[in-house]
């Protein structure tokens, strides 16, 4: 049995459930339509600070965070259009925006949609106008994303062509136990360290009080080609902090290529007018 119901809460507002395998997700559509708590077959997935949650002046440091328009990171975080500079933070403005509910289903799984639509707080960093639609779905012990981007703009408004990237930030919840045993597919042998602000050999021994590596080398030459990339490598982020495990692929400066699709759980980021973009990421 599927469910889709409102939480007393003052974030967490939405729950969805497959009953049969005991799974849930909850979404807190008012934070940036982030996925905050998910339950797969009865194992919590996801690491979360409550902390950083329920205060407004933080990002959140736990669940999955919505990345769009820019997961990556701008030089300078700026970029010019039209001769008029915008400024546009890395990971983008969507995880702080609030999200509608538009749409829930209980027909083939527990299934919501949160939607976030350009205003005026977006066109001062974003000129182009937009509908984004996260469609969020449970289903025995699987955990789905679909990406639906939409270019709304008119013809010389935003502009003929709206870049963009989307993806998502999670934070997976590893005991700190089972810290050593763990191990990430990634072939990466350089990286820039974070913490020590230091281009680095990839040690990825999450047993440390923190790894915060942007991964320079972890995609295979022949595959970044194969994704027709005009500029640099895109980058990769790993961060083992206290309980919790985030894992994040990033485009970094997308507009400035002439297209990229990367790999799941990413969205595509392409130059389009008018069009909807639409992609499928799926955990289980």
């Amino acid at each position: 049995m599927f469910t889709v119901e409102d939480r007393d809460d003052a974030l967490e507002t939405l729950e969805l459930c497959d009953t049969s395998t005991g799974s849930r997700l909850v979404l807190a559509p008012a934070r940036g339509g982030i996925a905050t708590r998910l339950v797969l077959a009865g194992k919590e997935t996801f690491y979360l600070d409550e902390s950083t949650l329920r205060d407004p002046t933080k990002n959140v440091r736990g669940g999955n965070p919505v990345l769009f328009p820019q997961p990556g990171k701008l030089e300078g975080d700026q970029y010019e259009h039209g001769g008029v500079s915008y400024a546009l933070k890395q990971h983008g403005f969507a995880r702080n925006e609030p999200w509608q509910v538009t749409r829930r289903s209980t027909t083939e799984r527990a299934e919501a949609t949160l939607t976030l639509v350009s205003n005026e707080r977006t066109r001062a960093m974003y000129p182009w106008d937009f509908r984004a639609d996260y469609i969020y779905s449970v289903r025995g012990d699987t955990f789905g994303v679909d990406l639906r981007i939409e270019n709304t703009s008119r013809p010389g408004g935003g502009g003929d062509a709206m870049p963009f990237g989307a993806g998502f930030h999670p934070y997976f919840a590893i005991a700190q136990a089972d810290k050593g045993a763990v191990v990430l597919g990634t072939k990466a042998t350089h990286a820039f360290d974070n913490v020590t602000k230091a281009r680095v050999a990839v040690d990825l021994d999450l047993t440390r009080d923190e790894v915060d590596l942007h991964l320079e080398d972890h995609m295979a030459r022949r595959h970044v080609e194969a994704h027709r990339l005009t500029a640099d490598e895109p980058v990769g982020r790993l961060d083992g902090a206290r309980e919790g495990l985030r894992m994040r692929r990033a485009v970094d400066r997308p507009w400035q290529r002439a297209s990229h699709r990367s790999s799941p759980p990413h969205a595509r980021a392409r130059y389009v007018h008018p069009a909807l973009v639409h992609h499928r990421a799926h955990l289980k």
